[in-house]
């Protein structure tokens, strides 16, 4: 059946779903408490030792579990029950963060981040394997637009909760609140008795190293998978080191302050918000692959315009629209991920792709920031543009590219 002759699916029967409604609901709570931790942790940081450096650490710290462990958490999520492994997540986080208000030193808070960032990693390529079982095929689109509207709201709601319990409380009630999200999220996942598609989970007689090597070899012998990884590899490398540097765009070249600096973030959540809702509603009538790429061209101009921009106005409109193109992009790779990835093999392969992809990105951002001092942030923002237009035009010459339309084309669900 093709692509503009599928029947409208609405946000509401989603949420119908009894089980993804309690994963997306648990998950909402959680993510706006992990957004008040965010901004309690900073201020715990910085009143310790008013070095920004530590925060800088903090940050590095956080990230670090993921590019470790992410693989390994991808098998286990392959291997065993992903809801249990959620539940396990979750408790774990509830117990972890209620240690916070009881550290006295810094390598204390940096432990307790690192364990935290274990738990991430062990729930979020789970999460993403769980949410297909949970819906059918056609409601992907829909469910996978919920989950970054859902994301984008929390990252303006959640900052701000942060900063009025920090003002008027402490930080150790914003601590308090962030484990209670969890606990709540843990138990809405426990209440899950309802799965489209029935997952059965067998003891595997390999142990995890082979089940990586195998999920390894399977993403470099697939066309398509090893196309997406060498295309995005090669994106991310000259792309995503532009991301730090809107602070300096917004202070060199717009000549604002801090306060404005937080309007333009704000913008992308806004703009984010907007593009789930849309991609929800009509993403499904058009090729995923095709969203992807044409996507980065438009993102890219947009992104370009951004490097010969000085007006603070146009630089907010600019910025809405990059957070309502991101949105989409993201929804489109994602759903375009489960629907395509056996799913015995789901967990693992999204766990590499962070292995991957972070070293990548890791680069990227040291690259641009020595570049920015030859020349210019401006001319970044324009050779980074440049670099989103190619490949996105490019790519569509690739036979990879070809196969994928074909497939979605034809209403392939799983490939052999």
């Amino acid at each position: 059946m093709s692509e503009n002759k599928k029947s409208k699916i609405s946000y509401v029967q989603v949420l119908r779903r009894q089980g993804y409604r309690q994963l997306f609901f648990g998950s909402a709570v959680s993510t706006i408490g992990n957004q008040i931790q965010y901004i309690a942790l900073i201020a715990y940081v910085y009143h310790i030792t008013g070095k920004a450096l530590d925060l800088g650490l903090l940050m590095i710290i956080s990230a670090l579990p993921n590019l470790i462990f992410g693989p390994v958490m991808g098998v286990l999520a392959d291997r065993y029950n992903r809801r249990s492994i959620m539940i396990i997540s979750d408790i774990s986080r509830f117990f972890i963060v209620l240690m916070f208000p009881l550290t006295q030193t810094l390598w204390q808070i940096y432990l307790l981040v690192f364990l935290m960032g274990i738990a991430r990693a062990a729930y979020s390529p789970s999460e993403f394997a769980y949410i297909p079982n949970l819906v059918t095929r056609d409601e992907l689109v829909v469910a996978n637009s919920l989950e970054m509207t859902m994301i984008n709201v929390t990252m303006i709601v959640g900052p701000a909760l942060g900063g009025l319990i920090i003002g008027r409380f402490n930080t150790t009630v914003a601590f308090i609140i962030n484990a209670i999200t969890f606990l709540f999220s843990a138990v809405m996942i426990m209440m899950i008795r309802e799965e489209v598609s029935k997952r059965k989970v067998e003891t595997n007689k390999t142990n995890i190293l082979q089940d990586l090597k195998f999920g390894l070899r399977f993403m470099w012998s697939d066309k398509i998978i090893r196309f997406l990884i060498v295309v995005f590899s090669i994106l991310i490398l000259l792309t995503s080191g532009i991301n730090p540097l809107v602070i300096v765009y917004n202070h060199e070249i717009l000549g604002k302050g801090d306060a404005e600096f937080g309007y333009l973030i704000s913008m992308i959540g806004f703009g984010g918000i907007v593009g789930g809702f849309i991609y929800g509603l009509i993403g499904r009538r058009y090729s995923k692959i095709q969203i992807i790429f044409y996507n980065l061209v438009i993102d890219g101009v947009i992104l370009a315009l951004l490097g010969f921009n000085s007006s603070y106005l146009l630089a907010m409109v600019i910025f809405f629209l990059l957070g309502l193109l991101g949105t989409i992009f993201e929804v489109a790779i994602m759903t375009l991920l489960q629907e395509y990835i056996p799913d015995e093999l789901r967990g693992r392969i999204i766990g590499i792709f962070s292995l991957v992809f972070d070293p990548f990105r890791m680069v990227s951002m040291g690259i641009y920031g020595f570049l920015t001092d030859l020349f210019g942030v401006g001319i970044l923002f324009i050779a980074s543009g440049i670099f989103e237009m190619g490949t996105g035009a490019i790519v569509r010459l690739f036979p990879a590219y070809k196969k994928m339309r074909r497939i979605e084309e034809e209403g392939v669900v799983k490939i052999k």
